[in-house]
């Protein structure tokens, strides 16, 4: 147990660890120098030093919303998240955590428990992780989010017979526009690579109906020569930005 102006903490320690108190400092000590008492030694003193931190300065975890009309709000001690949805989503506090808010777009959560503080602040965030394409939602304050592009996404596909490609939304998961080489099969003659050609020609005719001039190549792990070169150079020429 460990005692401090801001509350108190107990910890179950392993019990092949010796925990002493004397002239204000608390020791630990491990019975071998085996590999898993060294472990548990240095497990043990880093818990100890964490509760002894809590109970003297506390632990924070900040988070910030990113969103056209997200904001959080306190509604008494519990924390109000308006973020997206049909309707606010309220957080009770636990016990022994503080929410504050010091902007609407800022969060930040206060305890003694170095752990209880981090989970409380991952649950926060659940509530509405960073989306990948334009960053909305909930983030720890300084967390990178990598971003995707907002374009759709050019996909080829190939086999011994023949090459397709798609214009992919992965943001409503559907497929913008395609291109086959069965379409062309009873009409076209001509070699593989110049039968790639002619599907990318195809797949910028359909992108220009469905008002799509620029997309984000995705090779899907193909090297950029041959046919999956030819699709993307006939895509160019058809009117595509990739």
């Amino acid at each position: 147990m460990v005692n401090g102006p801001l509350g108190e903490l107990t910890q179950e320690v392993p019990a092949r660890m010796k925990v002493e108190q004397s002239d204000g400092r608390i020791t630990v000590t491990r019975p071998t120098e085996r590999g898993d008492d060294r472990a548990l030694h240095g497990l043990t003193r880093t818990l100890i030093a964490n509760m002894v931190e809590g109970v003297t300065k506390g632990f924070e975890k900040r988070l910030e919303l990113q969103g056209i009309g997200y904001r959080a709000a306190l509604q008494g001690v519990d924390l109000r998240l308006d973020v997206g949805f049909s309707h606010p989503v309220v957080m009770k506090a636990p016990q022994r955590i503080t929410f504050e808010v010091p902007t609407p777009t800022e969060i930040v959560i206060k305890g003694i428990d170095k752990q209880q503080v981090g989970q409380t602040a991952a649950e926060v965030r659940k509530v509405r992780p960073p989306e990948p394409y334009k960053g909305k939602g909930i983030r720890y304050q300084g967390e990178y989010v990598r971003r995707k592009a907002e374009r759709p996404r050019l996909v080829v596909s190939r086999s011994n017979k023949g090459i397709s490609a798609q214009l992919v939304d992965d943001m409503d998961g559907k497929t913008l526009a395609s291109a086959s080489w069965l379409q062309l099969k009873k009409t076209f003659k001509g070699n593989k690579t110049q039968q790639a050609s002619e599907v990318g020609k195809l797949l910028a005719q359909n992108a220009k109906q469905s008002n799509i001039q620029v997309v984000v190549f995705d090779r899907g792990g193909y090297l950029f020569h041959g046919r999956v070169k030819a699709v993307a150079d006939a895509a160019r020429e058809g009117g595509l930005t990739l």
